[in-house]
Parts: C-alpha cells; structure tokens; sequence
C-alpha cells in the first residue's frame, strides 16, 4: 500500500538541490536508522 503524500515533501528535483547541503554521519556514532530524505 502506498502513503499518500505530505504537502512537505519533496520533489525529486527539489531533493537534488539540498542533499549536498546535509552532512555525512559522523564515524563511530550510532549509524544513522533514519532516512533523510
């Protein structure tokens, strides 16, 4: 089943444009369990 969905999210072009502006997880944390996009 597909969510339908939020009037938050993101276009793929959109998501082109800031993932390069969200840092990388940092070695010997926790990994990270969450996406971000």
């Amino acid at each position: 089943m597909k969510r339908r969905p939020y009037p938050t999210d993101l276009s793929d072009e959109e998501w082109t444009l800031l993932e390069p502006l969200i840092p990388p997880s940092l070695p010997g944390g926790r990994p990270r369990t969450t996406d971000m996009r």
